[in-house]
């Protein structure tokens, strides 16, 4: 195995760690629940092969699962659905330059603030519709289902963005 598959495994250990331990854990009120740790797939290079997206995405929604005793499915739902439409957010918010060039790392530092902040933004905003979708599983309160959505995706918005700024702007960078 390449070296990099295990600089994305450490990197999917930090976020489920940082989710469970942290993000899961905060008193935030009825209608916010911040979830950061779909950072880590956007951030995959743009020129990364689909189904190994897919794949650390199914791994990471596993795990987020299992280690914050959630609906078993649900993140894993949300965060397949949200890298499968990854390439095409990404196709809407990035010129063709940066998408021929295989940018490192998506990070607001390599595409700009305001592209990035509109692709985390489109991207959590499916994520975490789905998410809650599939939490509720009902229509029955949708102003509450809606207000879980809209609360949530800001907050993570907000956090996401923070925590890009701290990364590194590359994955090899991360280990030097």
């Amino acid at each position: 195995m390449n070296n990099s598959f295990f600089r994305y495994l450490l990197w999917l250990l930090f976020f489920v760690l940082l989710q469970s331990l942290v993000f899961s854990q905060l008193p935030l009120g009825t209608y916010v629940y911040p979830m950061v740790y779909v950072l880590f797939i956007l951030m995959l290079p743009i020129g990364y092969s689909r189904m190994a997206v897919l794949l650390w995405a199914f791994l990471t929604g596993l795990c987020i699962d299992i280690f914050t005793h959630s609906i078993l499915g649900a993140h894993t739902s949300a965060t397949v659905a949200m890298a499968y439409a990854r390439p095409f957010i990404l196709k809407l918010v990035t010129s063709k330059e940066d998408r021929e060039n295989n940018v490192q790392l998506i990070t607001k530092r390599n595409l700009g603030s305001r592209f990035f902040l509109t692709y985390i933004s489109l991207a959590i905003l499916l994520h975490h519709t789905i998410y809650f979708l599939i939490d509720t599983f009902s229509f029955f309160d949708f102003i509450h289902t809606v207000l879980l959505i809209v609360c949530s995706a800001l907050l993570s918005i907000l956090f996401v963005f923070f925590l890009s700024s701290l990364m590194p702007t590359s994955w090899n960078s991360a280990s030097n």
